[in-house]
């Protein structure tokens, strides 16, 4: 359905845009401006809603992108100018500039858990350009959000908020790729994982998937948001940050373990994507 025929079906069921949350509802909220690295991620907010009824959005032409993931209780969106049912363990993903409204509907609370993205984010399937809903798992989600929202509270460490940010990110996307994506890319990056320390490049993984380097490129982009050379390099700074938090090895040693020529070369990579070196980042999390 065109966007243009899906704007006069909201409006044929009296719907217009609004934004209502509620003198009821309690929500918990995380911007970028809270923490800085969602912004890496072109992250506008994320948060929990604990919605009642009175609860009720309409976006007509929304410049967002959003993932709405049910808890418990159960609210209804829109799909194809149809209300339906969104139950605990379904998401409502909602594409930019596809209109698209939800709302709660009893008296029994609807508990959710949303990450909304900016426009021009490279964190979408190509392939969802309407409003679809989806199985998820929302405890990762819900884990990722409320421990954003507790460093808020706390010790609001760059370190800290980076993993949550990239936590909630991953599973996000892993969440629209089980429905969306190619099963090929996780089977690469299971393979990549198991030999962290092997010097990669991009012919080597499109090697892998018996396809071209651009192809693979290609699809990353579409799939993860990153290049795979750059998914490559969060992965092992990933288990870099595990290595440092859970074992005795020198930087040195993980370095080599993760693929680094070098401490230095490992070290300015690690402070680009945490905030901190290495070191700094061990001391906080032992």
């Amino acid at each position: 359905m065109s966007t243009t025929r899906t704007i006069a079906r909201l409006r044929d069921i009296h719907l217009d845009e609004h934004h209502r949350i509620g003198s009821r509802t309690r929500e918990t909220l995380v911007s970028p401006e809270d923490c800085p690295a969602l912004g890496a991620f072109g992250i506008r907010l994320c948060g929990r809603s604990r919605a009642l009824r009175g609860f009720s959005f309409s976006r007509l032409r929304p410049p967002i992108r959003q993932v709405l993931a049910c808890e418990s209780g159960t609210g209804e969106v829109l799909i194809g100018g149809e209300w339906i049912r969104l139950a605990p363990g379904q998401a409502y993903c909602t594409p930019n500039g596809a209109p698209h409204a939800y709302r709660a509907s009893t008296a029994t609370p609807w508990s959710l858990v949303w990450v909304t993205y900016e426009p021009d984010a490279h964190a979408w399937p190509a392939v969802l350009d309407q409003p679809v809903v989806l199985p998820i798992d929302t405890r990762p989600l819900s884990a990722a959000v409320d421990g954003l929202a507790r460093e808020l509270l706390s010790a609001r460490d760059p370190a800290m908020f980076a993993r949550w940010a990239d936590l909630l990110h991953h599973h996000v996307h892993r969440g629209l790729a089980r429905t969306a994506g190619d099963p090929r890319l996780a089977q690469l990056w299971e393979a990549v994982a198991a030999d962290l320390g092997d010097p990669w490049t991009l012919g080597d993984l499109a090697r892998r998937l018996s396809i071209g380097p651009e192809q693979l490129r290609r699809l990353c982009l579409a799939e993860l948001g990153r290049t795979p050379m750059r998914h490559v390099a969060e992965l092992r700074l990933a288990r870099a940050a595990t290595l440092l938090s859970a074992t005795p090895l020198s930087v040195e040693e993980i370095a080599n373990h993760v693929g680094y020529a070098n401490a230095f070369a490992f070290s300015t990579a690690f402070r680009r994507r945490y905030a901190v070196p290495p070191a700094r980042f061990r001391a906080g999390n032992r």
